[in-house]
């Protein structure tokens, strides 16, 4: 997103979201990552940005891992194409 005011105090991030927080214009200088999972509004105080401090903020979406249960495992698929095979003989 780019540069910000140095004016803000706290950070909110929504559900699903990660906000890289820094010092300096460029995305550099001291940083901090939040969250929007752990569900808190930290006060940049109590940060190593520090509050009033913010110069510039990058946030991304998070993307949902896949349920490993609905992901296919292929050495099961092998061992029941091996077990199919040796059925139809």
């Amino acid at each position: 997103m780019g540069p910000v005011s140095d004016g803000a105090e706290s950070i909110r991030v929504g559900a699903n979201a990660k906000a890289h927080l820094c010092s300096i214009d460029d995305l550099s200088g001291t940083c901090a990552e939040f969250s929007g999972t752990d569900g808190s509004r930290p006060n940049l105080a109590d940060t190593p940005v520090g509050a009033n401090k913010a110069r510039s903020i990058r946030v991304r979406q998070l993307l949902p891992y896949p349920d490993p249960a609905l992901i296919p495992d292929p050495i099961q698929e092998i061992a029941a194409s091996i077990q199919s095979s040796a059925v139809d003989r």
